[in-house]
This record gives structure tokens, C-alpha cells and sequence, in this order.
């Protein structure tokens, strides 16, 4: 008798089991598996002038021969959080950039990750399907490094940074 309740039991832990692995899964999936969170393999791509407290960013592979990019043209977005104390430092590095000119982007350019703070930061163009970035962005020389000479950063509202670099 006692034999027949645990083999009873076993199938309704396994839907317990599975289920719960289904709900761990679903909540991981909100954050999409091609965005990465190691500062040490960040730091291998680009520069980091200040150690950043966390970073969100993605590898996206640009090359496509219909868009006149070589086959190994790729870019890096990256959302970098810092403290106060290196937030300050990079203010005063600002205050010595130029900013760049008006940048307009295609809406699909903001992803779903980026914090609410990044998408508030590009403004929505009438009738149209393009953002224009609302706040001041700069050359991002702080952070480049080979192969990634090129992009810009800005810095959000509530201090978090927004770094493109890409390849030519």
C-alpha cells in the first residue's frame, strides 16, 4: 500500500516541478536572452573610464549586403548604471564635449529592454515613423575601443547612461 501512494505522489510532483520551472522561465523571459550583464566581458568590447555598478547591453550584428554594410559590421547598446560619485566625474567630463547634432532614429531602434527612462528620452516624430532624441548626446570617445571607434552616449534623467558604438 504504501509503495502505490509514492508512485501516486511522483506524477503530481513532477506537474508541481514542471510547472513552477514553466513560472521561473516566464518571468526570465521578460528580459530577452540576447542581452548580457557581465562588466568583466563588457569591459573586453569597450572602455570603461568609471566601474560601472551593473550594465545591461547587446551585441547586434549590422553587416547585411541589401544595406551596403560589410558582412562584419556589428554594434554594441549598452545601458550602464553608476553611482553618484561617478555620474559627477562624467558630467565634468561632458561639460568639456561638444554635443552632436539632432539625432532621428526609426522607432524600432528603441527595444523593449531599454528602461523606461532611455524610451522617454526620444521623442516620437508626427506622422511619422521616426524618434528624435530629446536630450543632449555626445561622442562617446570615453568608451571606444578597437573595433568600436564609433557612436555616442547620453546620460538619462534619472543618470543612467546610454552608449551606441559600432564598426565601419
Amino acid at each position: 500500500m504504501r509503495r502505490c501512494g509514492i508512485i501516486i505522489s511522483l506524477p503530481i510532483l513532477l506537474v508541481f516541478m514542471m510547472t513552477s520551472c514553466q513560472e521561473a522561465n516566464n518571468a526570465m523571459s521578460e528580459t530577452p536572452s540576447n542581452i548580457e550583464t557581465d562588466l568583466h566581458k563588457l569591459s573586453q568590447f569597450i572602455n570603461l573610464p568609471y566601474p560601472p555598478q551593473s550594465a545591461l547591453w547587446q551585441v547586434i550584428q549590422k553587416g547585411d549586403d541589401t544595406k551596403g554594410l560589410g558582412p562584419n559590421d556589428w554594434a554594441l547598446v549598452a545601458v550602464l548604471h553608476y553611482d553618484e560619485n561617478a555620474i559627477q566625474k562624467l558630467r565634468l567630463e561632458m561639460a568639456n564635449l561638444q554635443p552632436l547634432e539632432k539625432l532621428v532614429v526609426q522607432s524600432n531602434f528603441i527595444q523593449d529592454w531599454l528602461s523606461q527612462a532611455i524610451q522617454n528620452s526620444f521623442i516620437k516624430d508626427e506622422g511619422t515613423d521616426y524618434l528624435t532624441l530629446s536630450v543632449p548626446r555626445y561622442s562617446a570617445s570615453l568608451f571606444a575601443k578597437p573595433p568600436l571607434l564609433n557612436g555616442y552616449f547620453f546620460l538619462t534623467e534619472n543618470g543612467e547612461i546610454f552608449l551606441y558604438l559600432f564598426t565601419t
